[in-house]
C-alpha cells in the first residue's frame, strides 16, 4: 500500500477561490483595469491618497500576463504573492517546518512592503 498525504479541506478552499479569483482577473478587459479615470480605491476616495494596495490589481493582472516589470511598476509588494503561493503549495505536500518558516517571513516581508508604501504615499500627500 502506498502512503498517501491527505489534503486539508482549507487548502482547497484557498486555492479553489484563488484559481476564481485568477480567471475573473485574467478575462477582465484590460481598458477596464488601466482607466485612469475610475477607482475602486475607497482609501484614496476618503483619505485623498494611495493606500498601500492601490495598484495591487493592475499588478497582478501583468504578473499573470508575465510583465514582471510593469506589474513592479503598479505595486512593488506584488513580487511576495507568487513566492508565497508557491511556498505554500510546496508546504501542504511536504510539511517541513523550515517552509512554515519561510511563509512566515515572506508574510512578514510583504506587510513590511506594504507599510514602506503607505508612508511613501502618506509623505507624498503631506509634502
Amino acid at each position: 500500500m502506498t502512503k498517501t498525504k491527505n489534503i486539508p479541506t482549507g487548502f482547497i478552499i484557498k486555492y479553489t477561490t484563488v484559481l476564481v479569483l485568477i480567471v475573473i482577473l485574467f478575462t477582465i478587459p484590460s481598458s477596464l483595469i488601466f482607466d485612469p479615470n475610475h477607482s475602486l480605491c475607497i482609501h484614496k476616495r476618503i483619505f485623498g491618497f494611495q493606500c498601500p494596495l492601490c495598484g495591487m490589481t493592475r499588478a497582478v493582472y501583468e504578473l499573470l500576463h508575465l510583465n514582471v516589470l510593469g506589474s513592479l511598476k503598479f505595486n512593488p509588494a506584488v513580487i511576495f504573492l507568487p513566492v508565497y503561493v508557491i511556498i505554500d503549495f510546496i508546504d501542504v505536500f511536504s510539511g517541513k517546518v523550515s517552509l512554515q518558516r519561510a511563509k512566515r517571513f515572506i508574510l512578514i516581508g510583504f506587510l513590511a512592503a506594504l507599510l514602506i508604501l503607505y508612508l511613501v504615499s502618506f509623505s507624498r500627500f503631506i509634502g
